[in-house]
Protein backbone atom coordinates (compact mmCIF):
# COMPACT_ATOMS: atom_id res chain seq x y z
CA UNK A 1 0.00 0.00 0.00
CA UNK A 2 2.45 1.90 1.24
CA UNK A 3 4.59 2.03 -1.95
CA UNK A 4 1.85 2.08 -4.28
CA UNK A 5 0.43 5.24 -3.39
CA UNK A 6 3.53 7.24 -2.77
CA UNK A 7 4.16 6.44 -6.62
CA UNK A 8 0.90 7.09 -7.33
CA UNK A 9 0.33 10.39 -9.34
CA UNK A 10 -2.72 11.29 -6.93
CA UNK A 11 -0.33 10.43 -3.64
CA UNK A 12 2.43 11.53 -1.39
CA UNK A 13 4.68 10.27 1.06
CA UNK A 14 2.14 11.38 4.31
CA UNK A 15 -0.92 10.26 2.26
CA UNK A 16 0.89 6.74 2.10
CA UNK A 17 1.80 6.62 5.57
CA UNK A 18 -1.74 7.33 6.33
CA UNK A 19 -3.43 4.72 4.35
CA UNK A 20 -0.67 1.98 5.10
CA UNK A 21 -1.68 2.35 8.76
CA UNK A 22 -5.33 2.32 8.15
CA UNK A 23 -5.02 -0.85 5.58
CA UNK A 24 -3.22 -2.84 8.60
CA UNK A 25 -5.70 -1.64 11.18
CA UNK A 26 -8.56 -2.80 8.64
CA UNK A 27 -6.90 -6.03 8.18
CA UNK A 28 -6.18 -7.22 11.72
CA UNK A 29 -10.00 -5.62 12.53
CA UNK A 30 -10.87 -8.18 10.24
CA UNK A 31 -8.74 -11.08 11.95
CA UNK A 32 -10.22 -10.36 14.90
CA UNK A 33 -13.79 -10.81 13.77
CA UNK A 34 -12.60 -13.94 11.22
CA UNK A 35 -11.09 -15.47 14.86
CA UNK A 36 -13.80 -14.86 17.20
CA UNK A 37 -16.84 -16.66 17.13
CA UNK A 38 -19.49 -13.01 16.13
CA UNK A 39 -19.84 -13.57 12.71
CA UNK A 40 -20.62 -16.98 13.00
CA UNK A 41 -22.94 -16.08 15.37
CA UNK A 42 -24.51 -13.12 13.40
CA UNK A 43 -24.77 -15.71 10.40
CA UNK A 44 -26.55 -17.92 13.04
CA UNK A 45 -28.94 -15.55 14.02
CA UNK A 46 -29.76 -13.93 10.70
CA UNK A 47 -30.96 -17.87 9.54
CA UNK A 48 -33.30 -17.89 12.44
CA UNK A 49 -31.08 -19.80 14.91
CA UNK A 50 -30.27 -18.50 18.45
CA UNK A 51 -26.58 -18.45 19.66
CA UNK A 52 -25.09 -16.62 22.26
CA UNK A 53 -21.11 -15.51 22.42
CA UNK A 54 -19.41 -14.97 25.10
CA UNK A 55 -17.40 -12.03 24.70
CA UNK A 56 -18.85 -10.44 21.90
CA UNK A 57 -19.84 -6.86 23.63
CA UNK A 58 -15.93 -6.92 23.86
CA UNK A 59 -15.06 -7.24 20.82
CA UNK A 60 -17.64 -5.31 19.14
CA UNK A 61 -16.47 -2.22 21.80
CA UNK A 62 -12.74 -2.83 20.65
CA UNK A 63 -13.86 -2.61 17.08
CA UNK A 64 -15.70 0.62 17.46
CA UNK A 65 -12.91 1.87 19.21
CA UNK A 66 -10.44 1.51 16.90
CA UNK A 67 -12.26 3.01 14.07
CA UNK A 68 -13.00 6.24 16.49
CA UNK A 69 -9.40 6.01 17.22
CA UNK A 70 -8.19 5.43 13.61
CA UNK A 71 -10.87 8.24 12.53
CA UNK A 72 -8.84 10.71 14.73
CA UNK A 73 -5.80 9.58 13.71
CA UNK A 74 -6.19 10.43 9.91
CA UNK A 75 -8.10 13.59 10.43
CA UNK A 76 -6.38 15.60 13.25
CA UNK A 77 -4.47 17.84 12.19
CA UNK A 78 -2.45 17.89 14.86
CA UNK A 79 -2.06 13.86 14.59
CA UNK A 80 -1.54 14.68 11.35
CA UNK A 81 1.62 17.33 11.98
CA UNK A 82 3.32 14.83 14.90
CA UNK A 83 2.66 11.43 12.43
CA UNK A 84 3.67 14.19 9.16
CA UNK A 85 0.54 12.01 7.69
CA UNK A 86 -2.22 12.96 5.59
CA UNK A 87 -6.22 13.24 5.72
CA UNK A 88 -7.74 10.64 4.05
CA UNK A 89 -11.30 11.00 1.21
CA UNK A 90 -13.69 8.19 1.02
CA UNK A 91 -12.48 7.00 -1.81
CA UNK A 92 -8.87 6.37 0.07
CA UNK A 93 -10.84 4.86 3.02
CA UNK A 94 -13.06 2.72 0.54
CA UNK A 95 -9.25 1.48 -1.10
CA UNK A 96 -7.91 0.62 2.30
CA UNK A 97 -11.25 -1.42 3.27
CA UNK A 98 -11.03 -3.16 0.25
CA UNK A 99 -7.22 -3.86 0.23
CA UNK A 100 -7.97 -5.38 3.63
CA UNK A 101 -10.93 -7.74 3.08
CA UNK A 102 -8.38 -10.68 1.61
CA UNK A 103 -7.56 -10.94 5.60
CA UNK A 104 -10.84 -12.50 5.89
CA UNK A 105 -10.23 -15.56 3.40
CA UNK A 106 -6.50 -15.97 4.44
CA UNK A 107 -7.99 -16.21 8.19
CA UNK A 108 -10.53 -18.61 7.87
CA UNK A 109 -8.27 -21.04 5.87
CA UNK A 110 -5.87 -20.05 8.60
CA UNK A 111 -8.05 -20.78 11.07
CA UNK A 112 -9.29 -24.31 9.33
CA UNK A 113 -5.85 -25.94 9.57
CA UNK A 114 -4.84 -24.36 12.84
CA UNK A 115 -8.12 -23.04 15.40
CA UNK A 116 -7.66 -21.00 17.65
CA UNK A 117 -9.02 -22.96 20.21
Amino acid sequence: MFEWVSQAPWGSLELARTMSIQALVMGRIFYLLSISQLLPSLMARLSGKAQRVSGAPAVLGGIIVALILQLIFSNSAFVNSVFQTAPMTLDQWIICLLVSLPMIVIASSVNRFDPPN
